[in-house]
C-alpha cells in the first residue's frame, strides 16, 4: 500500500518536472496525473503476465453463473438498516478483472470464448467463460453447477477515488507502478526521450516481476487421475 501523492510525485521527480523537495504536489500537476494513474492502474489490472495478489475461495453455486458484483449503494443502505440481501451465486468482496481459474470434484474445468460457451453445450459441466461488465464480472459455465467450485481469482490494485488516498498495491510492486506512470507522465508532457527510458525500465522490471510470479504460480493436480496413469 502507498499514498496515491507519493507515487504521483516520485513519478514527476523521475521524469524530472517537479524538483521540489516538500511534501506537497502542486494541483496543475496532482490533478492530470492522478487521471493519468487510475488510466494505468486500470491496464495493469487487465494484464495477466504479473499476478498483483491471488485469492482462493470455494463457493457454493446453484445455477450456470457466479457474479462478482460489489454491494451497490441502495443495497448497502438496506444492509446498513438491517435488512439483507440475496446474494445466491454471486460475491461481493471484489471484481476480478481478468479469467479466474476453476476447479470442480478437483479438475480444472476449460476456460473457453462465450461463443464456444454458447456453440459446445453440454449436460455435463466441463468448461467456463469469462465476461467483464463496467462494474461487475461473471463466470459463465456450460452447465448448472448444483455444488460446489474452487476458483483462484487475480486480485485486482484498487485505489481510493481522491488523490489524497492510498493506492492498494503490495509493496514490493510499488516502485514498478511508479515506473509506469513516469513512463505515461512523460508522454503527456511530450517527453518522447524520457517515456522511451521509463518504457525500457518497466519492461525490466516486468520481466523480473513476471517470472518471480511464474515460480509462484500454484499448481493443483488430480491426486487419482495421476495415480491412474501407473496403474
Amino acid at each position: 500500500m502507498a499514498k496515491i501523492t507519493h507515487v504521483i510525485k516520485s513519478a514527476l521527480k523521475d521524469a524530472g518536472l517537479y524538483l521540489s523537495e516538500g511534501d506537497s504536489v502542486p494541483p496543475n500537476y496532482l490533478n492530470p496525473c492522478f487521471d493519468i494513474l487510475k488510466n494505468v492502474i486500470n491496464e495493469l489490472n487487465a494484464q495477466t503476465s504479473i499476478i498483483f495478489s491471488q485469492k482462493r475461495d470455494d463457493v457454493n453455486v446453484v445455477g450456470d453463473k457466479l457474479t462478482f458484483k460489489k454491494y451497490t449503494e441502495d443495497e448497502q443502505a438496506i444492509i446498513d438498516g438491517g435488512g439483507t440481501i440475496d446474494i445466491t451465486d454471486r460475491l461481493v468482496d471484489f471484481v476480478p478483472c481478468t479469467n479466474p481459474i476453476v476447479y470442480h470434484n478437483g479438475y480444472h474445468l476449460n476456460f473457453v470464448s462465450y461463443r464456444d460457451l454458447i456453440d459446445n453445450a453440454s449436460s455435463e459441466l466441463c468448461s467456463y467463460a469469462f465476461n467483464v461488465d463496467y462494474d461487475s464480472s461473471e463466470i459463465i459455465f456450460n452447465a448448472p453447477v448444483g455444488g460446489q467450485i474452487s476458483i483462484l481469482r487475480n486480485v485486482p490494485i484498487e485505489m481510493d477515488e481522491e488523490p489524497f488516498g492510498e493506492l492498494y498495491v503490495p509493496k514490493p510492486y510499488v516502485h514498478y507502478v511508479i515506473t509506469k506512470l513516469t513512463e505515461a507522465v512523460a508522454l503527456r508532457y511530450q517527453d518522447k526521450e524520457g517515456a522511451s527510458i521509463y518504457a525500457q525500465k518497466a519492461d525490466t522490471k516486468e520481466t523480473t516481476l513476471a517470472n518471480n510470479n511464474t515460480s509462484r504460480k500454484p499448481v493443483k493436480m488430480n491426486l487419482m487421475a495421476g495415480l491412474n496413469k501407473l496403474w
